[in-house]
């Protein structure tokens, strides 16, 4: 038995865009797509000139053919699908979008930076430091050095007793005084 490529449409659902067509004594399932770009729909009776029949655990199926008598329609692609400068304008807005989402961010970098840069600054703990000479009317000479609490602590950090007893003083955590009698580094400085 020879087996013929043509296809009669035994019935067709329009709304769906699938149908069956008989071919070999065969059912046939055929799918609008199957057949191209066509003017109309197939109907009950029309011809299928098959190029590909297939067997698929769904059943017998038309993967490929053409309607017989019916003309394909013109594909136009449309060009409104295509807009110059799309990804362009897409890379735009999500650069601004990253842009304004990071402000924040720099804004909290720049016053843990600020806020790091105060901490390193010495503090001053001596009150008639913080008031300016013309102001201050304890009486200090203009003379009198005047020492800012950092990071030192020890007696071999010190350059002049009297920074040691300004360090002993005013500033946390010094360590210039192991007998505890108020006078600083007294071997150092010969006290």
């Amino acid at each position: 038995m020879t087996l013929s490529n043509v296809a009669k449409v035994s019935s067709w659902n329009a709304e769906k865009g699938y149908g069956f067509a008989i071919a070999n004594g065969k059912k046939y399932f055929v799918h609008k797509s199957a057949l191209g770009p066509i003017s109309r729909n197939p109907q009950v009776g029309d011809t299928i000139v098959v190029t590909q029949f297939l067997e698929t655990p769904k059943g017998a199926r038309i993967s490929s053919g053409v309607l017989e008598g019916v003309p394909l329609r013109q594909v136009v692609h449309d060009r409104n699908t295509y807009v110059p400068g799309y990804y362009r304008k897409r890379k735009l807005k999500y650069a601004l979008a990253i842009l304004v989402l990071s402000i924040p961010f720099m804004l909290l970098n720049q016053c843990t930076t600020q806020s790091t840069k105060n901490k390193n600054e010495p503090v001053i703990h001596n009150s008639e430091q913080a008031i300016p000479e013309a102001l201050n009317f304890q009486g200090s000479s203009v003379n009198e050095p005047s020492y800012l609490c950092d990071d030192r602590i020890y007696c071999s950090q010190m350059n002049s007793y009297e920074e040691a007893l300004f360090f002993l003083k005013n500033c946390p955590g010094a360590k210039m005084d192991g007998d505890g009698d108020g006078i600083p580094c007294e071997r150092q400085f010969g006290r």
